[in-house]
C-alpha cells in the first residue's frame, strides 16, 4: 500500500505543481508578449510623450473615413501599455475587417511587421 502512496501523492503533486505554474504565467501575459515581440516595443523608443489620445482618435477617424466610408459598425482600439498601436476594425457586408496605425504619425503597419507569435497568449485561454 506505501507504493500507491507514494505514486499517487507524486502524480497530485505534479498535477498541482502544473496547475500553478501555468496559472502563475498567466498572470505575466502581457509582459510575455512584448518580450516575445521586440518589434513593437522598438517602433515607440524615442516617442514616449509624442502622441496623445487626441491625435490618435483623429489618425484613425482620418483612416476609417478613407478605407471604411460605407461600414455600418466600426471600433477604434487606443495604445495601452500592451499593445502600442491604433487599431481600427469595421463590418463591411458582414465581414470584419481591421488595420494597425502608428500612434506618433497615423502610417499604416503592415500585418508581417510583428513576429507571428502568441506571446503570453498561447497559455491563455481567452483569445
Amino acid at each position: 500500500m506505501a507504493w500507491l502512496h507514494t505514486w499517487g501523492g507524486l502524480m497530485v503533486c505534479w498535477a498541482l505543481f502544473a496547475i500553478f505554474l501555468t496559472g502563475t504565467i498567466c498572470l505575466f501575459e502581457g509582459p510575455i508578449t512584448q518580450w516575445m515581440k521586440p518589434e513593437r516595443t522598438a517602433r515607440m523608443i524615442g516617442h514616449d510623450g509624442d502622441y496623445s489620445t487626441g491625435r490618435a482618435v483623429a489618425f484613425a477617424q482620418n483612416e476609417l473615413a478613407k478605407v471604411a466610408r460605407g461600414a455600418h459598425y466600426w471600433t477604434i482600439g487606443l495604445p495601452n501599455e500592451d499593445d502600442p498601436d491604433i487599431r481600427i476594425y469595421w463590418l463591411d457586408n458582414g465581414r470584419r475587417e481591421g488595420l494597425r496605425l502608428d500612434p506618433v504619425n497615423g502610417a499604416r503597419i503592415p500585418p508581417g511587421a510583428d513576429r507571428q507569435t502568441e506571446g503570453g497568449l498561447l497559455i491563455s485561454t481567452e483569445k
